[in-house]
């Protein structure tokens, strides 16, 4: 019994030991990264725009109209007057807004007058939509209102 014991308590040893002298911390300096502090219970918001704010917000005038080529009209109320080519001049998008029956929904205008967009859509995509269905006219990201010229440094 008593080799038994030496044995065990050499082991013992030897597991208590091990570990202590085995730590060995290894670490790098991260390079490349953006840092911010979030402390937590705080009212600390940080989000990715995912798109920008709308050029305009507001009802439709009349359920969307198919008008060909695989084009809808959406008649826009409350007159909101847009210049021509100001919606073509650079990607804009019609965004269905939450509670239509194309919720999420995003449609790109092809075409408008002052008070109508042409979106490219077929009726089946535009369903769901009717009289007074709420809809955002947003401009879409690109790569130079993403990354604006003037502040970039390495991308341009």
């Amino acid at each position: 019994m008593n080799q038994w014991m030496k044995r065990c308590g050499f082991a013992v040893a030897i597991f208590l030991i091990l570990p202590v002298s085995a730590q060995t911390v290894v670490c790098t300096n991260p390079v490349g990264y953006v840092k911010f502090e979030c402390p937590g219970g705080s009212d600390t918001v940080v989000s990715n725009p995912f798109h920008g704010p709308p050029r305009w917000r507001g009802p439709l005038a009349a359920a969307p109209m198919d008008v060909g080529s695989g084009l809808m009209r959406f008649g826009l109320g409350g007159n909101p007057g847009f210049a021509p080519n100001s919606l073509t001049d650079s990607p804009h998008y019609v965004h269905c807004a939450p509670g239509s029956g194309a919720s999420g929904r995003v449609l790109r205008i092809s075409a408008h007058t002052a008070d109508s967009v042409d979106v490219v859509a077929t009726e089946a995509e535009a369903g769901g939509l009717a009289a007074g269905t709420s809809v955002s006219i947003l401009p879409a990201w690109t790569l130079g209102t993403l990354f604006p010229p003037g502040t970039q440094g390495t991308l341009h």
